[in-house]
């Protein structure tokens, strides 16, 4: 007899606890659609993925993400077919866990000019699929079309290079291209610079002419690039708060002027694991609207200070980083076939119409104990 009020007191408590988990789902739900626009949206996550926001405090974001056959806020239009080519490719690094997207980090500079087909301009001369001068991985000059050009405010830190030939202010994770010691060319950020994380830094440079061919028009550049050695240059960070420019193209470089020197410099197509923030874990179509899940890094210093501004209910915009050419077609930019999707960064401006993010997160606060609960708790401690 005594096994038999044991085995129905067992039974009842796992009856208790189904139904304290089915009342917590619910709440759950109930929480995760009042964070959406009027307290209505669609239930996008999945029951494993509600389980980790309320035992893990996971964050998830889902929303538009990329917009196929309508103009941007560049003015591109990315054709549908073009656009479904790459989203099959990228699901594979979905699948794979890898569709990693940073924190919005501008690689920029504060100023300075770009050597065009045309000769030397302003950045806020440059227009997007103007023709410059750039440099292949194997020393080659080439010209190639300007993919996207950037233009945005930016508060932060910068760093500040300065020797007897450069003279530049650019932001942390900007890229340069260097040339090592076994004549090798790589990219390097500013920041690495600035903390002397490069091998052999003192035996690399910064290139200036490239296998002694004239860059400039009647100017022969004598040295062949600024070296990396700290005896002779001045490397130091400092608080910005103003304007930063760039532009992308094919081959991640340019010839940049700032204060009146020249060097190559470098743009970014490719992501950087020291500033991911999160990773992308479904995407899918609605329409012409693609759509996407995003989880929050948790453990990544950038994935933290994510959740920080989404806890402090900053809206969160989002937007693609791709490579390829463009066409003018009247008064729009259309994205050619060639285009390469690389990844989405987390951004306060999209440039897709209404790319902000819905935060599918709500901090979850342990439920009070119900009589229900501590009825059940009495009733273990009678049947041990």
């Amino acid at each position: 007899m005594t096994q038999v009020f044991h085995a129905l007191g067992f039974f009842y408590v796992y009856l208790l606890e189904k139904w304290n988990t089915k009342m917590s789902d619910k709440k759950l739900l109930r929480e995760y659609y009042e964070l959406c626009p009027n307290g209505i949206c669609k239930d996008y996550l999945t029951e494993s993925d509600k389980r980790r926001i309320r035992e893990e405090g996971v964050v998830y974001l889902t929303g538009v993400i990329q917009r196929a056959d309508a103009k941007n806020g560049n003015g591109r239009i990315y054709p549908r077919k073009v656009l479904e080519r790459e989203v099959e490719k990228y699901k594979q690094i979905i699948n794979e866990n890898r569709a990693l997207g940073e924190l919005d980090h501008p690689e920029c500079v504060s100023s300075g000019e770009v050597l065009t087909v045309e000769g030397w301009k302003e950045f806020v001369d440059l227009k997007e699929g103007e023709e410059i001068f750039t440099l292949s991985l194997s020393g080659d000059l080439e010209v190639q079309k300007i993919t996207k050009r950037i233009e945005k405010s930016y508060k932060g830190k910068m760093i500040r290079i300065k020797g007897r030939n450069i003279d530049c202010e650019v932001t942390p994770n900007h890229r340069f291209l260097i040339v090592n010691r076994k004549n090798e060319y790589k990219y390097v950020t500013a920041k690495e610079i600035l903390e002397d994380s490069i091998p052999d830094m003192n035996k690399c440079y910064i290139p200036k002419a490239i296998k002694n061919k004239k860059i400039e028009q009647n100017k022969t550049i004598k040295i062949k690039g600024i070296y990396l050695d700290k005896r002779h240059l001045v490397v130091e960070e400092f608080d910005y708060d103003g304007m930063v420019y760039c532009v992308n193209v094919p081959n991640s470089n340019f010839y940049l002027k700032q204060n009146g020197k020249v060097h190559w410099s470098g743009n970014s197509n490719t992501i950087s694991l020291s500033n991911v923030s999160h990773i992308v874990e479904s995407v899918w179509w609605n329409g012409n609207d693609l759509m996407g899940k995003i989880r929050v890094l948790k453990y990544h210093p950038k994935g933290k200070i994510l959740e920080g501004l989404i806890k402090d209910g900053v809206q969160i915009g989002i937007s693609s980083r791709a490579i390829g050419s463009i066409r003018e077609e009247g008064d729009a930019i259309i994205v050619e076939d060639d285009l390469s999707l690389v990844g989405f960064d987390m951004v306060q401006c999209p440039s897709t119409h209404n790319a902000f993010m819905i935060k599918e997160y709500k901090e979850h606060k342990p439920r009070k104990k119900t009589k229900i609960d501590k009825l059940s708790y009495h009733l273990i401690d009678i049947l041990k």
